[in-house]
Protein backbone atom coordinates (compact mmCIF):
# COMPACT_ATOMS: atom_id res chain seq x y z
CA UNK A 1 0.00 0.00 0.00
CA UNK A 2 1.07 3.47 -1.33
CA UNK A 3 2.05 6.03 1.94
CA UNK A 4 2.14 9.39 2.08
CA UNK A 5 3.44 11.71 4.39
CA UNK A 6 1.37 14.78 5.99
CA UNK A 7 2.16 17.98 3.95
CA UNK A 8 1.12 20.74 5.72
CA UNK A 9 4.95 21.77 6.64
CA UNK A 10 6.22 21.36 3.28
CA UNK A 11 6.91 24.77 1.13
CA UNK A 12 5.78 24.52 -2.38
CA UNK A 13 8.49 26.18 -5.32
CA UNK A 14 6.92 29.73 -6.17
CA UNK A 15 4.42 29.34 -9.25
CA UNK A 16 5.38 30.81 -12.53
CA UNK A 17 2.61 33.89 -13.54
CA UNK A 18 1.98 32.04 -16.28
CA UNK A 19 0.58 28.54 -14.70
CA UNK A 20 -0.95 31.00 -11.48
CA UNK A 21 -3.17 32.49 -14.35
CA UNK A 22 -4.11 29.48 -15.77
CA UNK A 23 -5.15 27.38 -12.32
CA UNK A 24 -6.56 30.92 -11.03
CA UNK A 25 -9.17 31.43 -14.29
CA UNK A 26 -9.89 27.61 -14.79
CA UNK A 27 -10.64 26.79 -10.77
CA UNK A 28 -12.10 30.56 -9.58
CA UNK A 29 -14.72 29.21 -7.39
CA UNK A 30 -17.26 30.93 -4.60
CA UNK A 31 -17.78 27.58 -2.73
CA UNK A 32 -17.96 27.48 0.89
CA UNK A 33 -16.30 26.24 3.55
CA UNK A 34 -18.18 24.87 6.73
CA UNK A 35 -18.12 23.16 9.79
CA UNK A 36 -21.21 20.58 8.58
CA UNK A 37 -22.51 19.61 5.64
CA UNK A 38 -24.68 20.52 4.01
CA UNK A 39 -24.53 23.61 4.50
CA UNK A 40 -27.77 26.30 5.91
CA UNK A 41 -28.22 27.20 2.45
CA UNK A 42 -29.58 23.61 2.31
CA UNK A 43 -31.92 23.69 5.64
CA UNK A 44 -35.92 23.21 4.91
CA UNK A 45 -38.66 24.36 7.17
CA UNK A 46 -39.80 21.43 7.70
CA UNK A 47 -37.72 19.65 10.18
CA UNK A 48 -38.82 19.41 13.12
CA UNK A 49 -37.65 19.10 16.95
CA UNK A 50 -40.22 16.48 17.68
CA UNK A 51 -38.49 14.57 14.94
CA UNK A 52 -35.19 14.78 16.94
CA UNK A 53 -36.89 13.68 20.17
CA UNK A 54 -38.69 10.46 18.58
CA UNK A 55 -35.40 9.49 17.37
CA UNK A 56 -33.46 9.70 20.85
CA UNK A 57 -36.36 8.00 22.46
CA UNK A 58 -35.35 5.49 24.82
CA UNK A 59 -31.37 6.34 24.45
CA UNK A 60 -29.72 7.32 27.22
CA UNK A 61 -26.34 10.02 26.64
CA UNK A 62 -26.21 11.48 29.83
CA UNK A 63 -22.35 11.57 29.86
CA UNK A 64 -22.08 12.32 25.81
CA UNK A 65 -20.21 15.12 25.91
CA UNK A 66 -21.88 18.52 24.21
CA UNK A 67 -19.88 22.16 22.53
CA UNK A 68 -21.73 24.92 23.04
CA UNK A 69 -22.12 28.16 20.97
CA UNK A 70 -23.32 31.23 21.87
CA UNK A 71 -24.39 33.96 19.24
CA UNK A 72 -24.15 37.39 20.19
CA UNK A 73 -24.74 39.50 16.94
CA UNK A 74 -24.46 43.01 17.65
CA UNK A 75 -22.67 45.99 16.02
CA UNK A 76 -22.22 49.54 16.47
CA UNK A 77 -21.01 49.32 12.94
CA UNK A 78 -21.26 47.39 9.66
CA UNK A 79 -18.16 46.07 8.28
CA UNK A 80 -18.04 46.43 4.42
CA UNK A 81 -16.94 42.73 3.81
CA UNK A 82 -19.27 41.19 6.61
CA UNK A 83 -21.10 37.97 5.73
CA UNK A 84 -22.57 37.09 9.05
CA UNK A 85 -26.35 37.31 10.32
CA UNK A 86 -26.01 40.53 12.67
CA UNK A 87 -28.03 43.06 14.14
CA UNK A 88 -25.89 46.72 13.35
CA UNK A 89 -27.25 49.32 16.23
CA UNK A 90 -25.81 51.69 18.64
CA UNK A 91 -28.74 51.32 21.42
CA UNK A 92 -26.74 49.78 24.49
CA UNK A 93 -30.15 48.79 25.63
CA UNK A 94 -30.88 46.01 23.13
CA UNK A 95 -28.52 43.53 25.38
CA UNK A 96 -31.23 43.28 28.07
CA UNK A 97 -34.10 41.87 26.08
CA UNK A 98 -31.65 39.45 23.81
CA UNK A 99 -30.15 38.41 27.11
CA UNK A 100 -33.54 37.55 28.85
CA UNK A 101 -34.66 35.44 25.59
CA UNK A 102 -31.18 33.86 26.14
CA UNK A 103 -31.83 32.96 29.46
CA UNK A 104 -35.27 31.42 28.41
CA UNK A 105 -33.38 29.50 25.51
CA UNK A 106 -30.83 28.23 27.54
CA UNK A 107 -33.19 26.53 29.71
CA UNK A 108 -35.41 25.35 27.21
CA UNK A 109 -32.83 23.21 25.20
CA UNK A 110 -30.97 22.63 28.81
CA UNK A 111 -33.98 20.28 29.59
CA UNK A 112 -34.32 18.80 26.21
CA UNK A 113 -30.82 17.85 26.23
CA UNK A 114 -29.98 17.29 29.63
CA UNK A 115 -28.34 19.09 32.43
CA UNK A 116 -25.93 16.33 33.41
CA UNK A 117 -23.91 15.89 29.75
CA UNK A 118 -20.83 17.58 30.14
CA UNK A 119 -19.34 20.49 28.06
CA UNK A 120 -16.16 20.18 26.43
CA UNK A 121 -16.25 23.23 24.38
CA UNK A 122 -17.67 26.58 24.65
CA UNK A 123 -17.48 29.13 22.05
CA UNK A 124 -18.65 32.96 21.84
CA UNK A 125 -19.03 34.44 18.71
CA UNK A 126 -20.88 37.62 16.57
CA UNK A 127 -21.43 39.93 15.66
CA UNK A 128 -19.41 41.33 18.49
CA UNK A 129 -19.68 39.35 21.79
CA UNK A 130 -18.10 42.72 23.59
CA UNK A 131 -21.29 44.47 22.46
CA UNK A 132 -22.18 43.24 26.35
CA UNK A 133 -20.42 44.98 29.13
CA UNK A 134 -18.64 43.31 31.46
CA UNK A 135 -21.13 43.07 33.80
CA UNK A 136 -23.56 41.22 31.11
CA UNK A 137 -20.76 39.03 30.00
CA UNK A 138 -20.64 37.51 33.48
CA UNK A 139 -24.17 37.09 34.09
CA UNK A 140 -24.19 34.83 30.43
CA UNK A 141 -21.19 33.09 31.09
CA UNK A 142 -23.79 32.04 34.82
CA UNK A 143 -26.64 31.53 32.88
CA UNK A 144 -25.06 28.73 30.75
CA UNK A 145 -22.90 27.50 33.96
CA UNK A 146 -26.60 27.60 35.90
CA UNK A 147 -27.98 25.25 33.09
CA UNK A 148 -25.02 23.21 31.54
CA UNK A 149 -22.49 21.06 33.11
CA UNK A 150 -19.24 22.82 32.40
CA UNK A 151 -15.99 20.24 32.84
CA UNK A 152 -13.14 21.47 34.71
CA UNK A 153 -10.57 24.63 33.38
CA UNK A 154 -7.80 22.56 32.46
CA UNK A 155 -10.62 19.91 30.26
CA UNK A 156 -12.24 23.01 28.93
CA UNK A 157 -11.75 24.94 25.21
CA UNK A 158 -13.38 28.52 26.40
CA UNK A 159 -13.49 30.55 22.98
CA UNK A 160 -14.53 33.92 22.00
CA UNK A 161 -14.19 35.83 19.12
CA UNK A 162 -13.10 39.64 19.76
CA UNK A 163 -13.18 43.43 17.86
CA UNK A 164 -10.36 44.80 18.82
CA UNK A 165 -12.27 48.28 18.20
CA UNK A 166 -14.57 47.21 21.44
CA UNK A 167 -12.19 46.27 23.31
CA UNK A 168 -10.32 47.09 26.65
CA UNK A 169 -7.81 45.98 29.26
CA UNK A 170 -10.37 45.80 31.65
CA UNK A 171 -12.89 43.63 29.62
CA UNK A 172 -9.49 41.27 28.45
CA UNK A 173 -9.20 40.65 32.25
CA UNK A 174 -12.74 39.91 32.72
CA UNK A 175 -12.87 37.53 30.19
CA UNK A 176 -10.15 35.71 31.31
CA UNK A 177 -11.53 36.01 35.01
CA UNK A 178 -14.80 34.35 33.61
CA UNK A 179 -13.21 30.78 32.50
CA UNK A 180 -12.04 31.98 28.77
CA UNK A 181 -8.63 30.51 27.66
CA UNK A 182 -8.32 30.85 24.05
CA UNK A 183 -9.10 34.16 21.97
CA UNK A 184 -9.89 34.87 18.47
CA UNK A 185 -8.32 38.64 17.34
CA UNK A 186 -10.41 39.76 14.38
CA UNK A 187 -7.63 41.82 12.73
CA UNK A 188 -8.07 41.62 9.27
CA UNK A 189 -5.21 43.74 7.21
CA UNK A 190 -3.06 46.78 8.72
CA UNK A 191 -3.26 48.93 5.70
CA UNK A 192 -5.02 52.17 6.21
CA UNK A 193 -6.33 51.71 2.69
CA UNK A 194 -7.94 48.62 3.02
CA UNK A 195 -8.93 49.25 6.72
CA UNK A 196 -10.93 51.91 4.62
CA UNK A 197 -12.65 50.45 2.19
CA UNK A 198 -13.94 47.85 4.47
CA UNK A 199 -15.01 50.19 6.80
CA UNK A 200 -12.86 48.55 9.66
CA UNK A 201 -9.93 51.00 11.07
CA UNK A 202 -8.40 50.37 13.74
CA UNK A 203 -4.11 51.16 14.32
CA UNK A 204 -1.32 49.01 14.53
CA UNK A 205 -0.70 50.15 17.85
CA UNK A 206 -4.39 49.49 19.15
CA UNK A 207 -3.79 46.27 18.25
CA UNK A 208 -0.13 45.65 19.82
CA UNK A 209 -1.67 47.02 23.09
CA UNK A 210 -4.31 44.56 23.11
CA UNK A 211 -1.83 41.59 22.12
CA UNK A 212 0.21 42.95 25.35
CA UNK A 213 -2.88 42.59 27.60
CA UNK A 214 -3.77 39.47 26.36
CA UNK A 215 -0.61 37.77 27.20
CA UNK A 216 -0.59 39.79 30.39
CA UNK A 217 -3.65 37.97 31.29
CA UNK A 218 -2.29 34.67 30.46
CA UNK A 219 -4.47 33.09 27.64
CA UNK A 220 -4.10 30.12 25.99
CA UNK A 221 -3.59 31.00 22.54
CA UNK A 222 -3.84 34.11 20.71
CA UNK A 223 -5.53 33.45 17.26
CA UNK A 224 -5.50 36.45 14.36
CA UNK A 225 -8.41 36.75 12.11
CA UNK A 226 -7.06 38.03 8.51
CA UNK A 227 -8.31 38.31 5.33
CA UNK A 228 -6.92 37.87 1.74
CA UNK A 229 -8.56 39.03 -1.69
CA UNK A 230 -10.19 42.67 0.40
CA UNK A 231 -10.80 45.82 -1.85
CA UNK A 232 -7.26 47.64 -1.96
CA UNK A 233 -5.04 44.64 -1.53
CA UNK A 234 -2.18 44.07 -3.31
CA UNK A 235 1.13 42.29 -2.79
CA UNK A 236 3.16 45.35 -1.34
CA UNK A 237 0.35 45.99 1.49
CA UNK A 238 -0.12 42.63 2.12
CA UNK A 239 3.87 42.35 2.69
CA UNK A 240 3.25 45.11 5.00
CA UNK A 241 0.64 43.52 6.64
CA UNK A 242 2.46 40.07 7.24
CA UNK A 243 5.49 42.06 8.47
CA UNK A 244 3.42 43.60 11.08
CA UNK A 245 1.57 40.26 11.74
CA UNK A 246 5.15 38.22 12.38
CA UNK A 247 5.91 41.37 14.63
CA UNK A 248 3.15 40.84 17.05
CA UNK A 249 3.91 36.72 16.45
CA UNK A 250 0.51 35.03 17.57
CA UNK A 251 -0.13 31.70 18.44
CA UNK A 252 -1.97 31.54 15.14
CA UNK A 253 -3.09 33.03 12.17
CA UNK A 254 -6.12 32.15 10.48
CA UNK A 255 -6.45 33.71 6.92
CA UNK A 256 -9.80 33.76 5.73
CA UNK A 257 -10.91 34.29 1.99
CA UNK A 258 -13.10 37.17 0.88
CA UNK A 259 -15.87 36.31 -1.47
CA UNK A 260 -17.52 39.24 -2.89
CA UNK A 261 -20.74 38.37 -3.12
CA UNK A 262 -23.00 42.14 -3.39
CA UNK A 263 -26.54 40.43 -4.60
CA UNK A 264 -26.48 38.27 -1.43
CA UNK A 265 -24.57 40.17 1.38
CA UNK A 266 -26.13 43.76 1.44
CA UNK A 267 -22.86 45.29 3.70
CA UNK A 268 -20.55 43.95 0.58
CA UNK A 269 -22.83 46.89 -1.53
CA UNK A 270 -20.48 49.52 -0.55
CA UNK A 271 -17.36 47.82 -1.86
CA UNK A 272 -16.22 48.76 -5.37
CA UNK A 273 -16.26 45.31 -6.95
CA UNK A 274 -13.33 46.86 -9.20
CA UNK A 275 -11.05 47.44 -6.03
CA UNK A 276 -11.44 44.26 -5.44
CA UNK A 277 -8.35 41.81 -6.63
CA UNK A 278 -8.87 39.73 -9.55
CA UNK A 279 -8.36 35.74 -9.58
CA UNK A 280 -5.10 35.66 -10.09
CA UNK A 281 -3.91 38.67 -8.14
CA UNK A 282 -5.91 36.76 -4.78
CA UNK A 283 -3.78 33.54 -5.56
CA UNK A 284 -0.73 35.60 -5.36
CA UNK A 285 -1.79 36.67 -2.16
CA UNK A 286 -2.39 33.51 -0.87
CA UNK A 287 0.85 31.91 -1.76
CA UNK A 288 2.24 35.05 -0.40
CA UNK A 289 0.46 34.35 2.58
CA UNK A 290 1.97 30.68 2.90
CA UNK A 291 5.68 31.23 1.96
CA UNK A 292 5.96 34.17 4.54
CA UNK A 293 4.47 33.14 7.56
CA UNK A 294 5.86 29.64 7.08
CA UNK A 295 9.15 31.10 6.66
CA UNK A 296 8.75 32.61 9.74
CA UNK A 297 8.15 29.97 11.85
CA UNK A 298 4.77 29.08 11.17
CA UNK A 299 3.36 25.86 10.86
CA UNK A 300 0.23 25.39 7.72
CA UNK A 301 -2.15 23.09 9.35
CA UNK A 302 -5.85 22.76 6.89
CA UNK A 303 -6.28 24.82 4.77
CA UNK A 304 -5.69 28.50 5.87
CA UNK A 305 -4.87 28.15 9.33
CA UNK A 306 -1.05 28.75 10.97
CA UNK A 307 0.14 27.80 14.12
CA UNK A 308 3.49 28.92 15.67
CA UNK A 309 4.81 25.75 17.93
CA UNK A 310 6.12 25.91 21.15
CA UNK A 311 9.23 24.63 22.09
CA UNK A 312 9.13 21.02 22.18
CA UNK A 313 5.38 20.49 21.25
CA UNK A 314 5.49 17.02 19.40
CA UNK A 315 3.76 17.34 16.22
CA UNK A 316 0.60 15.04 16.59
CA UNK A 317 -0.46 17.04 20.08
CA UNK A 318 0.26 20.27 18.06
CA UNK A 319 -1.79 19.02 15.02
CA UNK A 320 -5.01 17.86 17.74
CA UNK A 321 -4.47 21.15 19.56
CA UNK A 322 -5.00 23.50 16.67
CA UNK A 323 -7.51 21.29 14.60
CA UNK A 324 -9.79 21.99 18.62
CA UNK A 325 -9.71 25.56 18.43
CA UNK A 326 -8.59 26.82 15.27
CA UNK A 327 -10.83 24.64 11.98
CA UNK A 328 -13.88 25.05 11.22
CA UNK A 329 -13.84 22.45 9.34
CA UNK A 330 -12.15 19.82 10.91
CA UNK A 331 -15.19 18.55 12.88
CA UNK A 332 -16.34 19.44 16.48
CA UNK A 333 -15.00 17.91 19.21
CA UNK A 334 -17.97 16.74 19.95
CA UNK A 335 -20.71 15.21 17.98
CA UNK A 336 -23.39 17.00 19.44
CA UNK A 337 -23.38 20.76 19.57
CA UNK A 338 -26.00 23.16 20.62
CA UNK A 339 -26.23 27.03 18.85
CA UNK A 340 -28.02 29.68 21.39
CA UNK A 341 -28.98 33.13 19.82
CA UNK A 342 -29.92 34.31 16.77
CA UNK A 343 -29.38 32.57 13.72
CA UNK A 344 -27.43 30.06 15.81
CA UNK A 345 -26.88 26.46 14.41
CA UNK A 346 -27.41 22.94 16.53
CA UNK A 347 -25.96 19.80 15.35
CA UNK A 348 -27.35 16.90 17.07
CA UNK A 349 -26.90 13.46 15.47
CA UNK A 350 -28.38 13.71 12.42
CA UNK A 351 -30.23 16.68 12.77
CA UNK A 352 -29.34 19.78 12.20
CA UNK A 353 -31.19 23.38 13.16
CA UNK A 354 -31.26 26.54 13.08
CA UNK A 355 -32.49 29.94 14.99
CA UNK A 356 -34.33 32.47 13.58
CA UNK A 357 -32.20 34.94 11.32
CA UNK A 358 -34.77 37.81 12.09
CA UNK A 359 -34.20 38.70 15.33
CA UNK A 360 -38.03 39.78 16.02
CA UNK A 361 -39.06 36.14 15.01
CA UNK A 362 -36.48 34.86 17.72
CA UNK A 363 -37.90 36.76 20.50
CA UNK A 364 -41.80 35.68 19.09
CA UNK A 365 -40.80 31.70 19.70
CA UNK A 366 -38.50 32.39 22.76
CA UNK A 367 -41.21 34.64 24.75
CA UNK A 368 -44.07 31.88 23.50
CA UNK A 369 -41.91 29.16 24.99
CA UNK A 370 -40.84 27.69 21.70
CA UNK A 371 -37.60 26.09 20.78
CA UNK A 372 -36.55 28.47 18.18
CA UNK A 373 -35.96 26.08 15.31
CA UNK A 374 -36.09 28.03 12.25
CA UNK A 375 -35.60 25.43 9.84
CA UNK A 376 -33.34 22.16 9.53
CA UNK A 377 -31.67 18.87 8.12
CA UNK A 378 -31.87 15.07 8.22
CA UNK A 379 -28.51 13.81 7.13
CA UNK A 380 -28.77 11.17 4.52
CA UNK A 381 -26.24 7.98 4.71
CA UNK A 382 -25.03 10.25 1.87
CA UNK A 383 -24.27 13.40 3.11
CA UNK A 384 -22.43 12.14 5.99
CA UNK A 385 -19.97 10.19 3.53
CA UNK A 386 -19.85 13.49 1.49
CA UNK A 387 -19.00 15.03 4.73
CA UNK A 388 -16.32 12.84 5.91
CA UNK A 389 -14.87 13.05 2.46
CA UNK A 390 -14.75 16.82 2.58
CA UNK A 391 -13.86 17.30 6.24
CA UNK A 392 -10.84 15.13 5.58
CA UNK A 393 -9.29 16.55 3.04
CA UNK A 394 -9.76 20.28 4.33
CA UNK A 395 -8.36 19.56 7.36
CA UNK A 396 -5.86 16.32 6.41
CA UNK A 397 -5.64 17.19 3.12
CA UNK A 398 -5.87 13.73 2.17
CA UNK A 399 -8.30 10.25 1.85
CA UNK A 400 -7.88 7.34 3.06
CA UNK A 401 -10.07 5.68 0.28
CA UNK A 402 -9.73 1.99 2.19
CA UNK A 403 -10.58 3.54 5.33
CA UNK A 404 -13.55 5.64 3.98
CA UNK A 405 -14.91 2.02 2.12
CA UNK A 406 -14.55 0.87 5.25
CA UNK A 407 -16.64 3.17 6.92
CA UNK A 408 -19.63 3.84 5.02
CA UNK A 409 -19.83 0.04 2.95
CA UNK A 410 -18.84 1.82 -0.62
CA UNK A 411 -16.89 1.25 -3.06
CA UNK A 412 -14.95 4.33 -4.11
CA UNK A 413 -14.99 4.30 -7.80
CA UNK A 414 -18.37 3.18 -7.92
CA UNK A 415 -19.86 5.26 -5.41
CA UNK A 416 -17.93 8.76 -7.38
CA UNK A 417 -18.17 7.56 -11.11
CA UNK A 418 -19.48 10.56 -12.15
CA UNK A 419 -17.11 12.69 -9.93
CA UNK A 420 -14.23 10.95 -11.10
CA UNK A 421 -13.91 12.59 -14.69
CA UNK A 422 -13.36 15.95 -12.33
CA UNK A 423 -11.34 14.58 -10.21
CA UNK A 424 -8.63 13.19 -13.04
CA UNK A 425 -8.68 16.68 -14.42
CA UNK A 426 -7.51 17.66 -11.23
CA UNK A 427 -4.95 15.68 -11.07
CA UNK A 428 -3.89 16.07 -14.75
CA UNK A 429 -3.82 20.09 -13.51
CA UNK A 430 -1.38 18.91 -10.93
CA UNK A 431 -3.66 19.79 -7.73
CA UNK A 432 -3.84 15.82 -6.17
CA UNK A 433 -2.29 12.70 -6.74
CA UNK A 434 -4.58 9.64 -6.83
CA UNK A 435 -3.94 5.74 -6.43
CA UNK A 436 -6.44 3.05 -5.76
CA UNK A 437 -5.86 3.57 -1.58
CA UNK A 438 -5.11 7.32 -1.25
CA UNK A 439 -6.44 10.90 -2.35
CA UNK A 440 -4.19 13.94 -1.62
CA UNK A 441 -3.83 17.28 -2.26
CA UNK A 442 -0.29 18.35 -3.11
CA UNK A 443 1.35 21.65 -2.65
CA UNK A 444 0.49 23.36 -5.70
CA UNK A 445 -3.41 22.57 -5.27
CA UNK A 446 -3.39 23.66 -1.79
CA UNK A 447 -4.38 27.24 -3.32
CA UNK A 448 -7.47 25.40 -4.46
CA UNK A 449 -9.06 22.98 -1.81
CA UNK A 450 -12.14 24.86 -1.73
CA UNK A 451 -12.22 24.04 -6.05
CA UNK A 452 -11.17 20.03 -4.91
CA UNK A 453 -13.75 20.05 -1.95
CA UNK A 454 -16.59 21.29 -4.34
CA UNK A 455 -16.25 18.28 -6.21
CA UNK A 456 -18.06 16.28 -3.57
CA UNK A 457 -20.82 18.70 -3.04
CA UNK A 458 -24.03 17.02 -4.06
CA UNK A 459 -26.23 20.05 -3.16
CA UNK A 460 -24.70 23.18 -4.80
CA UNK A 461 -22.26 24.20 -7.95
CA UNK A 462 -19.36 26.85 -7.56
CA UNK A 463 -20.40 30.34 -8.59
CA UNK A 464 -18.31 31.48 -11.43
CA UNK A 465 -17.85 34.97 -9.91
CA UNK A 466 -14.87 35.09 -7.27
CA UNK A 467 -11.86 32.77 -5.99
CA UNK A 468 -12.26 30.69 -3.42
Amino acid sequence: MATFSRPENIRAEPLADRVIDRLSAKYSTNWAINNYYPSATQFRDDVEWNDYLDSQAGQDDRETPLSLYVQIPFCSDACHFCACDRVVTRERGVTRRYLQALAKEIELKANLIGKSRPVRSLHWGGGTPTYLDNAEMTELMYLVSRCFRLLSPRLEQHSIELDPRSLSSATVALLRGVGFKQIRLGVQDFNPRVQQAIHRTQSFASIAMHVDAIRDQGFEHLTFDMMYGLPEQNIDSMTDTLDKVVSLAPDGVAYHPYRHMPEQFSSQRNIDGHRVPGAATTLKLQLLIGQTLQASGYRLVGMDHFVLPSDGSPAAQLERSVAQRSLPYAGLMTQDEIGLGLAAISRLGDYHFQNPTDLQDYYEQIENKQLPDFRGHKASDEDKLRGHIISQLLSDLRLDLEKCNELFGIDFQAAFKSELPKLHALEADGLITMDPHHIVVTDQGRPFLATICGTFDAYCAPLSRGYS
